[in-house]
């Protein structure tokens, strides 16, 4: 019984569980388990990051799954990200699911989660039209996939307003070089820097780059540049 080797971590709270993230053992399962099902939001939630940490088997994969449908977004949020960790294959139905919740974190999770999985590509595909968190990681997810059929929303991603999903495109999009060049004009700094970071390793971008230098102003973008 955890109970008798560690009593300092026992009635489990919130803050007791945290103490786990970086100490759980096989015999503390049963009491996340129990946390999980019976704790308040906080420990839940806990309890389900934790559980992700340990061994995948049915019982757990079985509650977490369960906790993808808690009353709180997140509990459920953190369940799919511990699905994930999980490296669980057998949890990928349940967080295709999720990839429809409510709450922009759950959906964002799931994607996260998928993408560790190494599965859910349609799921994810349809997440990246929906923009914010979720598609981020949903494109972050589908760029470990590395599908031929995904060139076209990458590119398509390219010409976006969300700047996040644009660098994602840049940095992950395995995209032809002269597809990014247009994108040392952006208006924003951080994605003409995301620009330079790529076209930097390609030799036949120089030119491009080198012409670029002469017009950027930002002194963050310049040093990139210049090293």
């Amino acid at each position: 019984r955890p109970e008798a080797v560690r009593p300092h971590l026992f009635p489990l709270d919130a803050r007791r569980c945290r103490i786990l993230y970086r100490a759980a053992v096989e015999a503390d399962r049963p009491a996340l388990l129990l946390a999980l099902r019976e704790g308040d939001t906080a420990l839940r939630a806990a309890a389900a990051g934790v559980l992700g940490l340990l061994d995948a088997e049915a019982e757990t994969r079985g509650a977490l799954v369960l906790a993808l449908t808690d009353e709180d977004a997140r509990v459920r949020a953190v369940a799919a990200g511990a699905l994930g960790a999980s490296r669980d294959r057998a949890a990928a139905a349940a967080l295709e699911s999720a990839t429809a919740d409510t709450e922009s974190e759950v959906r964002a999770a799931a994607a996260r989660a998928l993408g560790r999985l190494g599965v859910g590509a349609a799921a994810l595909r349809g997440l990246v039209a929906g923009g914010g968190r979720p598609a981020v990681e949903a494109l972050e997810a589908l760029a470990g996939f590395r599908d031929p059929a995904d060139a076209p929303r990458f590119r398509a991603a390219l010409a976006g307003d969300d700047a996040e999903i644009v660098k994602i495109a840049i940095r992950l999009g395995n995209l032809p070089w002269a597809d990014i060049v247009p994108l040392l004009a952006h208006a924003r700094w951080d994605v003409r820097a995301a620009a330079v970071e790529v076209l930097r390793e390609v030799p036949e971008a120089a030119g491009a780059l080198a012409a670029h230098r002469r017009r950027e102003t930002d002194p963050l973008v310049l040093r990139l540049l210049e090293s």
